[in-house]
């Protein structure tokens, strides 16, 4: 009995989501469809020194850079260097990943240990396959 939101014929971009599949083993995309998906969130990083979840914003979820550091050294991106020592400079005085970041800053909740496992999972990829 609400009345909802309208509905809005839009397509919304959020990185986690295109970089889901290799992390998780899927097969849905190839490694050549991720590339350019994962070419182009480094393309913007690599511009702006920031990691947004979503085009454009200013909000960075926490695991947003495992997430990409895991698909770079899938890939064998010469990317993952700086997204491995860029997700250790965020870290908090405790060693861990918060929630999300807001211009850089934490926010949200500290100490998340989904967003802290996957980041770590992501360095121990690097760390043991990295050349």
């Amino acid at each position: 009995g609400k009345n909802l939101p309208a509905f809005l014929p839009k397509r919304f971009r959020v990185h986690s989501v295109s970089l889901l599949p290799l992390y998780i083993g899927s097969d849905i995309l190839s490694h050549r469809e991720i590339a350019p998906l994962v070419d182009s969130i480094v393309f913007t990083f690599k511009r702006t020194h920031r990691l947004p979840s979503r085009p454009g914003g200013n909000v960075t979820v926490g695991y947003d850079y495992g997430f990409l550091l895991y698909n770079l050294t899938k890939l064998n991106d010469s990317a993952a260097l700086e997204i491995y020592k860029k997700m250790f400079c965020i870290l908090d005085d405790t060693g861990t990943w918060s929630e999300y970041y807001i211009n850089g800053k934490a926010s949200g909740t500290r100490y998340r240990p989904w967003e802290s496992g996957i980041d770590l999972d992501a360095a121990i990829l690097f760390a043991e396959t990295w050349k």
